[in-house]
């Protein structure tokens, strides 16, 4: 997250411990790891760190899973740049059951329906077309899902993005789910889009509070194995917070 260093290094001098602008990262890091008995940095842009549930994210995870398991909508999950789409995504795949099937494709500007399908039917190990409708049948009902996910979806065309609906009312009565993690301005583009058939469920991720922000710096910390008293407050967090307007950037 950006400006946790910045954040940690007040604390420091507030303990009177000296910090030099010129230090290397490394060491920095080495220092607030000794100082607080960190097993790792709590910092790290790691999508498998300990999913932070505050801030309406385990609500939000319950919903999808929900959905995923009851509903065949479309499922768009909105949200700023920075607010912890991929991490919800990631949060997402990791709660799937072990019998379902999951691919994970990253949206990108360069992308084609055919391109995007090719990555589909190769994580799957499928040959094309024909074989995942018959791969996304429910043959039993022990059968897990087939949950397809998409971030950064707000990058695809609208030709890609109606290319995935295709997919998804081709294989309505199936094991098929689609889920697109994007930023607010898919949801505008997707009222556009010709699928008159379709029914979306847009759940938001919205930025967080003051509150929620001090809560999960202080997660992060907890989740490294600090074990002091909390070292993030409210008044220490509210300039980063401004500055990043509640966006968890990496």
């Amino acid at each position: 997250i950006d400006s946790d260093h910045n954040l940690l290094d007040d604390v420091d001098h507030s303990n009177g411990v000296s910090s030099s602008p010129f230090d290397a990262e490394s060491q920095l890091l080495s220092d607030y790891r000794q100082r607080y008995g960190l097993s790792i940095d709590p910092f790290v842009d790691d999508p498998h760190f300990p999913f932070y549930t505050g801030g309406q994210r385990r609500q939000t995870l319950e919903q999808l899973l929900h959905l995923c398991q009851f509903s065949h909508n479309l499922l768009v999950v909105a949200g700023d740049y920075g607010v912890g789409k991929t991490r919800m995504a990631q949060a997402l795949i990791d709660a799937l059951d072990d019998a379902d099937d999951i691919c994970f494709v990253e949206g990108q500007i360069t992308s084609n329906i055919d391109s995007v399908l090719a990555e589909v039917f190769a994580q799957f190990e499928l040959s094309g077309q024909s074989g995942f409708s018959e791969f996304c049948k429910k043959k039993s009902e022990q059968d897990g899902l087939v949950v397809l996910i998409v971030d950064n979806a707000h990058h695809l065309t609208d030709d890609v993005i109606l290319g995935l609906i295709n997919l998804l009312q081709e294989n309505q009565v199936s094991r098929l789910h689609l889920v697109l993690f994007a930023e607010p301005h898919l949801l505008d583009r997707l009222d556009n889009i010709n699928a008159p058939d379709l029914v979306l469920t847009d759940l938001v991720l919205d930025k967080f509070s003051l509150n929620d922000a001090v809560d999960y710096l202080n997660f992060r910390m907890e989740m490294a194995d600090y074990l002091g008293p909390e070292v993030f407050t409210e008044g220490k967090v509210e300039p980063w917070w401004r500055q990043s307007q509640g966006q968890l950037l990496p």
